[in-house]
Formats: structure tokens, sequence, C-alpha cells
């Protein structure tokens, strides 16, 4: 007790300093990530994210995404994360290869247009889209775009038979 202290006795005082936990949400995209326990502030790297078809937008403290979390943030409490995706959106650039009627180059589409341009040429007939120069790759309607893409259209020069009778 506090009686039979004697004098010039020193007393320490011990302190634990409190440490939170943070839980990942990945609202459904990308990799799952491991929660991170025992820290007292966020990592001064937050996980990166990526999925095809998503743009990873950040991590936030609520799922309506008002509060970004940022790197270095004091914690005060066991928080969850929220990820931010956004549907990503690229853009289609055709080349016609010197044939036909030049079609509109598109933006912000998430998969090719249900119909593909149909062109038209007097001496080549028109054998669709591809996504490569050499023609090994060939593009269909509804395909899913993961990135912004070039059509290259495939050309075959027309030929014709010509037949002669002779009369005697």
């Amino acid at each position: 007790a506090y009686d039979e202290l004697k004098a010039n006795t020193i007393i320490y005082a011990k302190w634990v300093q409190q440490t939170y936990n943070i839980i990942f949400n990945n609202n459904g995209h990308g990799n799952k990530v491991n929660p991170i326990n025992g820290i007292v502030k966020l990592p001064t790297t937050l996980p990166t994210l990526g999925e095809d078809g998503f743009i990873f937008e950040g991590w936030y403290y609520d799922q309506t995404f008002t509060k970004l979390a940022k790197p270095n943030d004091t914690m005060t409490s066991n928080i969850t994360l929220f990820a931010k995706w956004t549907v990503a959106k690229y853009n289609v650039t055709y080349i016609i290869n010197n044939h036909g009627i030049q079609p509109d180059n598109l933006t912000e589409l998430t998969n090719l247009p249900s119909i593909l341009p149909t062109l038209t040429d007097d001496n080549y007939n028109f054998l669709g889209w591809y996504y490569d120069q050499s023609f090994t790759k060939s593009a269909n309607p509804n395909d899913k775009l993961t990135k912004d893409v070039t059509l290259y259209a495939k050309w075959e020069k027309k030929t014709y038979t010509i037949s002669f009778i002779i009369n005697n």
C-alpha cells in the first residue's frame, strides 16, 4: 500500500499502445485482400486491385465512397475499407485499308457493337473485321472490350470467270 512506500521510490507506468485491424471489402471485383492486424496507421501503400472491364478507384471508409482512405491515416478503431470500382469504357478505331467508306470511330464502349459496320467496294469483297493486321483474330459483335482496340478491315480482290463460246 501507499503507506509502505519509502522516500525516493520511483513508480513506472506501463503503457501498451492500442492497435487496430483493417478488413478489405473488394466489392465483388479483383482478388481478395487479406486483413491487416495490429496497426495504428494505414499502411504507406494500400493494396491495389485490378479486373478486366473495371477501373479500381481506391479504398474508402464508407460504402457510399464519400471519404477516401489515404496511406498513413491514423486509426482510432477497427475499420473496413471498401473498394470503389467504375466500369471501364474503351474506344474502337476502324482501319478500312483503302476500301469502302470510313465508319465513325466509337468511344466509351464496354463491348463491340452488336452490329459491326459492313463495307463495300466494287472491286473487293469485304471479309470482316480483325483485331490484328495479319487477320488472325476476328472481331465479333458484342465482344467484351478490355482495352482500346483498332479493328482492321480484311479484303479480297474480286475475281471473275470469263467463258468464251465459240460457234463453229
